[in-house]
């Protein structure tokens, strides 16, 4: 019979080819598993670009606006902060109104607190604040009319945004008319209340705004008056009311307490509401000292329940703070978030100031001491829930922007603080994602990302709540470079950058000319082009060009996701580190400016990321910046 018995042609009998393909899997897998781990690595960690070199920023607030401030004042020199007396203790009896309407904007009702929110257009926080917060409000109050002379003329900064904001939510708005315009004028306010055809008009035109914006009523905040114009003041809101009122227009008005310029028992009768500001115990041009100590905010209201009907009144309570240097003249305003910020960035503890019941720091910058008090959520509880005993209609905060995000778990909408408050909620806090910057110039470096932070809060014996900080909040922090410090002799420096490219036609006629010149310039490019011009890339940083980092795609930075931009920005960087060969002149990305449309939807953390440039918070104060003009190249 035939053999039937065949050997495979990969028949191994010893298993040798078994054991080796095996193996050869093996190393193969682990081999595969190792690039597939520094693949990952390289998609974890980011090409690092050198660092610039940039000269170290100090955190402390900008002192620009405190000439205007204080012009025409005597100021105090500045001298470390001293308790002179012994605060008295105060006993307090609390009540509560549980309504509740959980609406987009808070209702009006009779037995809830009026709660009004100051809002500006010079601090983007403003914005982001409004957003987040308008369903704790009942009015907003925005800084839009400006007294531009003594003949009745106003400048009207509405901005159509916060507009239809309010009007989305149902959110009532005063507009404000003030007389600060590069510090305060209160000559001109003066020359109007002396003067009938300028009254008249100033009354008009403030009739006109309102019905032209379709404002529910205005608050009138002129400020330094003197006794002199205490009865022409009257005379003056008689006049408004007579105006306002038939057309159903509420007139409110902010005023200083003790001033005997103000007859604010005349007024509150005149006014819908009066709006006592209970701040500014130590204001700007004095010395240093708390904002609003508790005994002196508690002696405060007492005086103005006297003088006339609580429900007049809608109590003005401040939540910012002053840095004072010591030995100097003058203070800055700052932010709860600038405090937290600068007292992280210099290692100062926060204390509370028992005897004052507020919070105070105390830091050393450019060898100089400096002293800050401020207010914050645990004032902002004392303070409210005296105004609840004190039976006033409401709340008015100055301002939008400048809080401790932390207060609106104090003012819940259509209520005032439960007797029983539960102070843990204020335990933690807020890390809200608005942005401090420090320094002045364009080229940035994000030294702070957003965290919570704690504090240990109790009752003392006097029956008002006291706090203890411990880990501190940390926000966007944005340190500025490059600006008047680094200028030439002629103070001066034009810079030319030149955005989207590389351009296979354009590119290539723009480094002739600047070549021809021996002038240097910054090239952003975008991603997708350089990897298909990558010789003009490596001709850009050959003759000496920076090179910036615009995005892969040239999507809009503020629509994106985080983690869409940081891709973007990625993978560009990998293209400029691996195809140019080098990336020692790369610098950080410029990129598109959209932080109008990112603070809109109440985004700074988009604006941060949109815009590659922050602005301040200043006011009249603000850096003016060197104009751009990009060139597609």
């Amino acid at each position: 019979m035939p053999d039937t018995h065949r050997s495979f042609v990969f028949h191994d009998p010893s298993g040798k080819r078994w054991r080796r393909f095996r193996r050869g899997l093996q190393t193969g897998a682990i081999f595969f598993g190792i690039l597939l781990v520094l693949f990952a690595l390289s998609m974890a960690i980011n090409p690092q670009i050198p660092a610039l070199g940039l000269p170290p920023v100090e955190h402390i607030p900008d002192l620009g606006e405190v000439r205007a401030i204080i012009r025409g004042e005597r100021p105090m020199r500045n001298v470390p902060f001293k308790l002179r007396k012994a605060a008295r203790n105060i006993k307090y009896v609390r009540s509560a109104s549980p309504v509740l309407h959980p609406k987009t904007a808070a209702r009006v009702e009779t037995n809830s607190p009026i709660v009004f929110g100051f809002y500006v257009n010079w601090d983007p926080g403003s914005m982001v604040s409004l957003r987040i917060h308008l369903s704790h409000l009942t009015h907003l109050v925005p800084e839009w009319l400006i007294l531009r002379n003594a003949k009745g003329d106003l400048d009207d900064q509405s901005d159509p945004t916060a507009i239809a904001i309010a009007a989305q939510a149902k959110l009532p708005i005063l507009a404000l008319v003030t007389n600060y315009r590069d510090g305060w004028q209160p000559g001109d306010v003066r020359k109007i209340l002396h003067d009938a055809d300028a009254r008249a008009d100033l009354v008009d035109n403030i009739y006109g705004n309102l019905t032209e914006h379709h404002f529910a009523g205005v608050n009138i905040d002129f400020e330094e008056l003197t006794p002199r114009d205490r009865q022409p003041l009257v005379a003056f809101m008689r006049q408004l009311r007579a105006k306002l009122q038939p057309a159903g227009l509420l007139l409110t008005e902010s005023v200083p307490i003790e001033d005997p310029a103000y007859d604010l028992k005349l007024l509150a009768e005149i006014d819908d509401y009066l709006v006592p500001m209970v701040y500014d115990e130590h204001y700007q041009s004095g010395e240093p000292g708390p904002v609003a100590s508790e005994a002196w905010f508690q002696k405060q209201i007492d005086r103005l329940g006297q003088i006339a009907p609580a429900e007049k009144m809608v109590i003005g309570v401040g939540n910012y703070g002053y840095d004072w240097t010591i030995g100097g003249t003058g203070s800055a305003e700052t932010k709860f978030g600038e405090v937290m910020s600068q007292a992280a960035a210099n290692h100062s503890a926060v204390e509370w100031n028992a005897s004052m019941a507020n919070p105070v720091y105390r830091y050393q910058a450019g060898g100089r001491q400096h002293e800050v008090w401020f207010l914050d959520a645990v004032t902002a509880l004392n303070q409210v829930r005296g105004a609840a005993a004190g039976g006033f209609r409401g709340v008015a905060l100055w301002r939008l922007g400048a809080e401790d995000p932390d207060l609106w778990k104090v003012l819940q909408t259509n209520t005032w603080p439960a007797a029983d408050y539960d102070s843990r909620q204020l335990s933690v806090l807020s890390a809200q994602k608005s942005v401090n910057q420090y320094g002045n110039g364009d080229v940035l470096r994000i030294v702070e990302t957003p965290h919570d932070g704690s504090r240990r809060i109790w009752r003392d014996a006097g029956g008002r709540y006291a706090e203890q900080y411990g880990q501190l909040p940390s926000y966007y922090v944005i340190e500025s470079s490059g600006g008047t410090h680094a200028k030439g002799p002629a103070g001066k420096v034009l810079c030319l950058t030149f955005d989207d490219g590389p351009d296979p036609r354009y590119t290539p006629a723009i480094l002739d000319i600047l070549r021809s010149h021996g002038v240097r310039a910054t090239f952003f490019i975008i991603g997708a082009n350089a990897d298909q011009n990558i010789g003009l890339v490596k001709r850009e940083y050959a003759e000496g060009h920076d090179i910036g980092n615009h995005t892969y795609t040239h999507p809009n930075i503020a629509l994106v996701s985080e983690e869409r931009a940081a891709l973007e920005l990625s993978t560009t960087q990998r293209i400029i580190e691996k195809r140019a060969g080098r990336f020692d002149r790369a610098v950080p990305a410029a990129l598109q400016r959209r932080q109008r449309a990112a603070d809109a939807r109440g985004d700074p953390a988009g604006a941060a990321r949109a815009e590659g440039r922050l602005r301040d918070g200043g006011g009249a104060h603000r850096s003016a910046r060197l104009g751009e003009r990009s060139f597609s190249g």
